[in-house]
This record gives structure tokens, sequence and C-alpha cells, in this order.
């Protein structure tokens, strides 16, 4: 059990796993929904714990109801009910969650993660609402899954490297650009996923889009986290975070041994690094400036 619990801290202990902390809190939020479901499956249950929990974290698109749970906007993400639904859910957000965390770092696959799944279901509960107002409305009251926010994914990495591809069955080479607009286009034969995922794609769109022009949508949600530190008043270092320095390499030069500096590359090496990736690929990069790709992917965000 000790080990369990020891695995677990190691993998909360590190911003660096984000994709596999989000991983484990969706399957385990499935799991007690599937317990409680089995629970309720052995007769009349006084508290109906399934029915309890799915209100609380269902997203309710009818205003009325919306505004008594404001913070389903956060939990509908991590629900899912059918097997097979948390099941590509999970296997999307590892395949793209790692493929973005390559090029821009684990703390902003965490925000347009979250920025995804709250902002496509303020853009739902919107279109809900105005479609109640007319004849058509064959659309469901209520949402549940990580499906938008994994379109948010999909579509900041097909903002951001457009042409990268994907091989299926080791023969068919698709690029993220199509693969990202075929899949929302699937998925409006079901109009309220398609609205769902609309509204992440939109969200991953404009948040690369904003990034390029220096703007960070996450930061609102990184100064937030600063606040629930274990340690908010220990000091700050002085040391200026975008350089940092590597061991000491022995220089046998006049004798003398010296620190070999570390810098980070700025935003427009960044952007010139990842517009050539647009264009002719990943593996057109240098040695160095996938150096530079993979510092600039650690760095703290400011």
């Amino acid at each position: 059990m000790n080990s369990i619990l020891d695995k677990v801290r190691t993998l909360f202990s590190s911003s660096k796993f984000v994709v596999n902390q989000l991983i484990f809190i969706h399957v385990s939020i499935f799991a007690i929904l599937f317990l409680f479901r089995v629970i309720n499956s052995f007769g009349d249950d006084p508290f109906p714990l399934l029915s309890f929990a799915l209100s609380n974290l269902e997203l309710s698109a009818p205003i009325f109801e919306f505004i008594t749970k404001p913070w389903t906007l956060v939990t509908y993400t991590f629900t899912h009910l059918g097997v097979f639904h948390i099941l590509f859910n999970m296997l999307a957000l590892y395949w793209f969650g790692n493929l973005l965390e390559e090029y821009i770092g684990a703390t902003k696959v965490l925000h347009i993660f979250l920025l995804g799944g709250v902002l496509s279901g303020l853009f739902y509960v919107c279109i809900y609402n105005l479609l109640s107002y007319s004849t058509f409305s064959n659309v469901h009251s209520q949402l549940h899954g990580s499906s938008a926010a994994i379109y948010a994914l999909l579509f900041a990495g097909a903002t951001l490297i457009p042409n990268y591809e994907f091989f299926f069955f080791q023969r068919f080479a698709v690029k993220i650009k199509y693969l990202a607009f075929a899949a929302l286009f699937l998925s409006f034969f079901d109009l309220s996923s398609g609205l769902s995922h609309a509204g992440g794609a939109l969200v991953g769109f404009g948040y690369i889009s904003l990034l390029r022009k220096g703007i960070n949508l996450g930061a609102p949600i990184s100064f937030f986290s600063r606040l629930f530190r274990r340690n908010p008043f220990k000091r700050k270092s002085t040391v200026d975070p975008r350089r940092s320095y590597s061991k000491s390499i022995v220089s046998k030069r006049m004798g003398v041994f010296q620190e070999e500096k570390k810098h980070f590359p700025d935003q427009e090496e960044v952007d010139a690094i990842l517009d050539k990736i647009s264009t002719s690929g990943y593996e057109s990069l240098s040695k160095d400036e996938k150096h530079k790709l993979y510092l600039a992917s650690q760095r703290k965000d400011e």
C-alpha cells in the first residue's frame, strides 16, 4: 500500500508529469463512478450515490441550472461513464499532450487542457440557451467528458506544427492539420459533440495564435497555482529565470576552471524555429535548434 502511495506522490511531485497526472485523475474519477454504479445495481439505494455524483460533476447547460453549480465547468471534463469513451479520450490525451509538451512544455499543455474544458463549456452553455429559444432543440442538456479539452490540444498542435505527420499502420502519413479538421467534421454527426468540440478547437487555435504574439492565456492559471504552493513565503531566487548554469566543466585553458553557460532562447528565436517546423517539419531542425526548443519548453512561465 505504501509503495502505491509513494508512486502517486512521485507522480504529483513534479509539473513535468502533467499528462500522466491528468490521466490518473480521469481514471480515478471513472473508477469511483463505476463503483457507485455497482453499488446501485444491488437494489434500491436510499442514497443514490451515482445520480448525486453526476448531478455535481456533469455540466448542465440550462442557464438556471448552470448558475447554481458553476464548478461543473471544471468537473465535467474529468467525468466519464463509458469504458470506450474514457479509453479513446485518454489515448488521445497521451498522444497529443506529449506531442505538445515536447514543443511548448508541460505547463502550457495543462493550460490548454483546462482552458479548453472551461471555455468550451461556456461556449456550449451559450449556444444551448440561444437554441432553446428556437424550434431547433436537438442538443443535449448535459455534458461530460474531456473531448473538448482534447480538441483544444489537437488544434493547438495543428496550429503550432500543422505539417507534423502521424504514421498509421507504418504506411499512411497524415498531417496533424488534416487529422484535426477531419475529426472535427466527423464529430458534427452528433450536434452536441460537434458544438462542444468546436469550442475546444477555437481555444486551441486561439491559445497558440496569441502565444506567438507574446500573450499567454494561461498566465492567470499560473498565478493562482502559485498561491497554493506549499511554501508561498519561500525566498525567491535572485538568479535570472531566463538563464541557468550547467555543472562546472574542467577547462585546461590557462589552468582555470570555467563555467559553461546555458542560455535560454528568447521568443524571437523560438518563433523562428516553430516557423521552420511548420514549413519543413521537425526533422529539418539542426541539433542546436532542437536543443534550443527543448530549453524553451523547460523554461518556467513568467
